[in-house]
């Protein structure tokens, strides 16, 4: 009984999911799919992605494939285009995908890894708000999810500190633009979690899920603007 309930949070909603095809995206969109959502699955590897569209149609979902650069604006409004033609709307947006530079300090950091990764972390979250945001507009609905790492300084991790908290910054200002529309923004801290950006200890990428499907699901005065943090 318990499980129907849990299929039922997200029935009938579709989800976008950037770095899908590892790590936190790869569970989130799992999650969802057993939550009940269709799927829009966004990475560059197209084998990855493909094995992770496989799983969700096992679960009886439907999955959408797109292999993008989210730092590029074009992609980004291909991306965008092809969930509207495949679903006609986009009603979550997990702003996932993120890099990490090898360690270094910051004023040894050259001036085309920040930029790059800035582009991937923060550039990203903004395009796909930008293009997506109308349409939950229009439909009088949306969640958009941002994985932060909150105001956390990490010695040795300037560029991916700054894009960070930067993120979280454009949670709040969302938050507080989107306010009564329906849209509700919010960041997700998942704290120190296994990936391929930091292979070594932290918890399980699947333990991310309950909040993560718990943000997607919030009632219309949920909460917007915030961050909520596993510990």
């Amino acid at each position: 009984m318990a499980r129907r309930r849990i299929r039922q949070v997200l029935e009938g909603r579709v989800a976008l999911v950037t770095g899908a095809s590892s790590g936190i995206g790869w569970a989130v969109a799992l999650g969802f799919a057993d939550a009940g959502s269709d799927l829009v699955l966004v990475a560059r590897r197209a084998h990855r992605l493909a094995r992770l569209a496989q799983a969700i149609q096992a679960k009886g979902r439907r999955a959408l494939l797109v292999i993008a650069d989210v730092a590029v604006e074009w992609a980004v409004k291909r991306v965008v285009e092809e969930a509207a033609q495949a679903f006609s709307r986009v009603d979550i947006l997990v702003n996932n995908a993120a890099m990490i530079l090898p360690e270094q300090r910051t004023h040894e950091t050259s001036l085309a890894d920040w930029d790059r990764l800035l582009a991937v972390n923060l550039r990203g979250p903004f395009l796909l708000s930008r293009l997506i945001v109308p349409h939950m507009l229009e439909a009088g609905h949306g969640r958009i999810i941002n994985v932060t790492s909150g105001y956390k300084a990490e010695p040795g991790h300037g560029a991916y500190s700054v894009s960070k908290a930067a993120l979280y910054a454009l949670t709040r200002v969302l938050g507080q633009e989107l306010r009564g529309t329906g849209i509700l923004v919010n960041a997700l801290d998942p704290g120190w979690v296994q990936s391929e950006m930091s292979p070594e200890g932290g918890r399980p990428p699947e333990t991310v899920v309950p909040l993560a499907v718990r943000l997607a699901s919030l009632p219309a005065r949920g909460p917007s603007g915030k961050e909520f943090v596993i510990r």
